[in-house]
């Protein structure tokens, strides 16, 4: 079978390392980078060694003049959708890495434009690829702990570490909610089987930090089967920091499940399981792709194949980008808010 040759558009923070893993896997081909800023595309280019027509400032030039199969959209939400629909044209299947967009009527429209043309949209929700989350569905699914009475999630990041100072998030609205939340909310739906039905956040602004808007955030969650949620998240913590997947906590009738470790590694999170009365263990990993990005690039390319749809196709998206949605609107309320609402 002939490899899956993608253009990928958008070289900031993530666009290179997409980049280079397509560069390195099997079954895909880089065919093409694109990025209007010269110094990022033509280091990419420099390290990769890409060819000058393999290395383009100009998307529709590219979607034009290579010869590709699909598109992969690593730029600032905000541009998704122009992308995307602009793709989805040229008659290329789009994958997009979080969130969709930084608005649900312009997620809708990117979902719409794919149906329109009949092309797969997918958003990589990389966290369900990771060992310890896969681990921890396992064990859930398999009942461990009896049904679900309470779950509780915590993510504190000091974002000031791994983004330079010019950053689009430092000037974004409800910055964590948005650009975090949506791996955390897609992980529950993952984890538990169901969606969220309620929500309500608060947020607040860390003074030394660069945010020009609230990276803070306590929300409280109900989900459809009325399991209640507790979630803390921090984008500029001045507390210990967790993994990037959250550290998670399930209580069950039988017994408790929880994630600690992992931070800067959350591919190796522990997952702990504890039934009453009985010793704590630690749960040994199920079988996983390698790495996340790599488990969702291989579910898109495998759908582009004739293969089965992965779970987290653009209209699933719509449930989890709902509740960033919810979240946004809570804190700007200040009361409880129905996810449905969002929903359409």
């Amino acid at each position: 079978m002939e490899p899956v040759r993608f253009i990928v558009a958008g070289l900031g923070s993530w666009g290179p390392r997409w980049a280079k893993l397509i560069s390195e896997e099997a079954g895909v081909e880089l065919a093409a980078v694109v990025e209007p800023l010269d110094d990022r595309r033509n280091a990419v280019a420099e390290s990769l060694g890409l060819t000058a027509s393999q290395a383009q400032s100009d998307f529709d030039i590219a979607l034009r003049d290579i010869e590709a199969d699909a598109v992969l959209v690593v730029t600032p939400p905000q541009t998704h959708l122009d992308l995307a629909s602009r793709a989805f044209a040229a008659g290329k299947p789009v994958l997009m890495e979080k969130p969709m967009a930084s608005t649900l009527e312009d997620a809708r429209a990117i979902v719409d434009a794919a149906d329109v043309a009949g092309q797969l949209l997918v958003v990589s929700q990389n966290y369900r690829y990771r060992p310890p989350m896969v681990t921890l569905k396992a064990a859930l699914e398999r009942g461990d702990i009896g049904p679900v009475v309470a779950i509780g999630g915590n993510c504190q990041e000091d974002m000031r570490l791994f983004y330079e100072a010019t950053n689009f998030r430092y000037l974004m609205k409800h910055p964590y909610i948005i650009d975090m939340t949506i791996h955390h909310w897609d992980l529950l739906r993952y984890l538990t089987g169901q969606d969220v039905k309620r929500v309500h956040a608060q947020s607040w602004r860390i003074p030394d930090s660069p945010y020009q808007h609230d990276p803070a955030c306590a929300i409280l969650l109900e989900m459809a089967d009325g399991v209640p949620v507790h979630y803390e998240g921090c984008g500029a913590t001045h507390r210990p920091r967790t993994s990037w997947s959250a550290w998670w906590d399930f209580t069950g009738e039988k017994g408790r499940l929880w994630t600690d470790g992992g931070v800067d590694e959350p591919h190796s999170d522990i997952v702990h399981r504890k039934l009453y009365g009985q010793d704590e263990e630690v749960l040994p990993y199920e079988p996983a792709a390698p790495y996340d990005t790599i488990g969702s690039l291989r579910a898109f390319v495998s759908a582009i194949q004739g293969g089965p749809l992965p779970a987290h196709t653009g209209r699933d998206n719509l449930k989890s980008l709902a509740v960033v949605m919810a979240s946004v609107a809570s804190v700007e309320r200040g009361e409880p808010v129905e996810v449905g609402e969002f929903l359409g």
